[in-house]
């Protein structure tokens, strides 16, 4: 465990940095998500700037995703009365998928794998780094601008690929992120109890 500069932590160098002191300014998922990026062995820098750096970044573009969604699902009147919003049928396709939203699906298809890969093999780091491109790349800064004119009507094809997107999204984050991505999932959802339930 090393310091910002990468240099080992030590009580005569005064670098230590306490756990506590940083789930209390940053969060547990946070730490759970820098311990999670550096590959097993590899010399972890902890510290203030790494959080600022990498990792609040990453769960701002995250929770702005997660807003733009859950905003767009509001404006389409798909909420209940309740303030949560329902699960389309995810197994029944819209015939009228876009070319986004097709390439979109097929980009989270294609980071299930890759995921899933990381995870069996060890390489955590591989698979939040995996999320974390898609979520700030493909997803924000891609495809929700490829869709913000049409985000304005709504139509059924988009509604299915936000949710069908942002579920998978939050499935593969929770084992990174355990508490943001069940806050982010039951705010999104009325009728499934866990996202630690989901497969």
């Amino acid at each position: 465990l090393c310091d910002d500069k990468g240099e080992k932590m030590s009580k005569s160098k005064g670098n230590i940095v306490k756990p506590n002191d940083m789930f209390d300014q940053y969060g547990v998922d946070a730490v759970r998500l820098l311990m999670c990026s550096y590959a097993l062995g590899e010399n972890i820098r902890f510290g203030k700037s790494v959080f600022d750096d990498v990792i609040m970044p990453f769960l701002t573009v995250l929770w702005n995703s997660f807003y733009y969604v859950t905003d767009y699902l509001a404006m389409v009147e798909h909420l209940h009365d309740n303030g949560e919003c329902p699960v389309c049928d995810l197994d029944i396709v819209p015939k009228d998928l876009a070319l986004e939203d097709k390439w979109i699906i097929a980009s989270v298809n294609t980071l299930i794998s890759k995921v899933e890969e990381g995870l069996d093999n060890g390489k955590y780091n591989v698979s939040i780094g995996a999320i974390q491109r898609f979520v700030e790349n493909d997803f924000s800064r891609g495809y929700i601008k490829l869709i913000r004119g049409r985000s304005k009507d709504g139509d059924d094809a988009l509604t299915y690929t936000l949710q069908y997107v942002w579920y998978r999204v939050l499935v593969l984050l929770a084992p990174f992120a355990p508490y943001v991505a069940e806050e982010m999932y039951r705010a999104c959802s009325s009728t499934k109890k866990s996202v630690h339930f989901e497969t």
